[in-house]
């Protein structure tokens, strides 16, 4: 006699459903058929519309899922004797979830989709006992999940943390030659060699305009390693005053590439609270950028004006 048909299907369907009563067990038992995979076969494809509904008699199998645009599959859980395999696409009516693959030879309890919906209106126990099985795995997934993104949030902040610490050490090492190249340049300026030589002097205003870039690179990443540790120090001032010093710090860069600077300001600008170092550094960037960007002979607007407060946005 083979080892089918000696399996008890009483006994599992007991084990995976212990609210159901023995003529229910019986009457479920006699609409499924038993069937032995081989390892690796895949009895749920993730995506795909299928009507079998499986409890899991003997091996074990893996419930996995395909995470993110890369495609990378992730491992849900293991599934063992007495577990339900498939039942939540059939109730749905919609594709599996997830993938199951065997990992072992396994030996399982098979219902098509017809025979498992007439189960389930014939025994309300029967789809509670499926609720509350799913409810579980929900919450175990959901216990799993928060548990991996607890550890990738502290594997972020470490890498965060290297990153800083790498621009930081990076920007103090160029800050050094930076400013001993600059004195140099300026004082070659000077000489009497470069005052009678218009081609060096052009070479020398050129090593000058690019060291004073570097120095500005390097303050921008001194800046962001100090966004984390910058204690905010807010005040009433007047955004006018801070655009009209970005303004003018920044008409010799524009003036150099052609590009023409223009100011809008509203009158009656009311006082705003803020950082005023933070705020200054902020326009100065956005203006920066604005001038990098803007084509030679082109032309930078800058403006602000009060906008009116909506419902949804109440005024501050």
């Amino acid at each position: 006699m083979s080892k089918l048909q000696t399996f008890d299907k009483i006994a599992l369907l007991k084990l995976a459903f212990n609210g159901l009563a023995e003529e229910e067990l019986k009457h479920m038992a006699a609409l499924t058929d038993l069937r032995t995979y081989p390892p690796d076969t895949v009895l749920c494809h993730e995506g795909a519309h299928e009507e079998i509904f499986y409890v899991l008699a003997e091996g074990t199998a893996v419930i996995s899922k395909r995470m993110g645009d890369d495609g990378d599959e992730r491992i849900l859980r293991m599934a063992g004797k007495g577990d339900l395999i498939g039942e939540m696409a059939l109730i749905q009516n919609s594709p599996r979830a997830a993938t199951v693959r065997t990992t072992s030879e396994c030996t399982v309890l098979e219902m098509e989709k017809r025979d498992f919906e007439a189960t389930l209106q014939r025994s309300p126990r029967m789809a509670l006992d499926i609720i509350r099985i799913t409810l579980d795995r929900m919450r175990e997934n959901d216990q799993a999940m928060i548990a991996d993104l607890q550890k990738s949030n502290l594997i972020l902040r470490q890498l965060d943390r290297n990153k800083m610490e790498f621009i930081q050490v990076a920007a103090h090492e160029l800050r050094t030659p930076l400013t001993v190249l600059k004195g140099y340049a300026n004082l070659l300026r000077t000489s009497n060699e470069v005052k009678a030589n218009p081609a060096l002097g052009e070479v020398m205003e050129g090593i000058l305009k690019g060291t004073d870039r570097m120095h500005g690179v390097v303050n921008t990443m001194l800046d962001a390693t100090r966004l984390e540790t910058t204690e905010l120090r807010p005040s009433p001032m007047l955004i006018k005053l801070l655009m009209e010093e970005a303004v003018q710090e920044l008409i010799p860069s524009a003036s150099a590439r052609t590009v023409k600077l223009v100011l809008t300001i509203e009158a009656d600008l009311p006082f705003i609270h803020g950082d005023p170092n933070l705020i200054a550094k902020a326009l100065r960037h956005l203006l920066v950028n604005a001038i990098k960007y803007t084509p030679d002979g082109g032309t930078v607007t800058f403006s602000a004006k009060m906008l009116p407060a909506t419902a949804e946005e109440p005024a501050a």
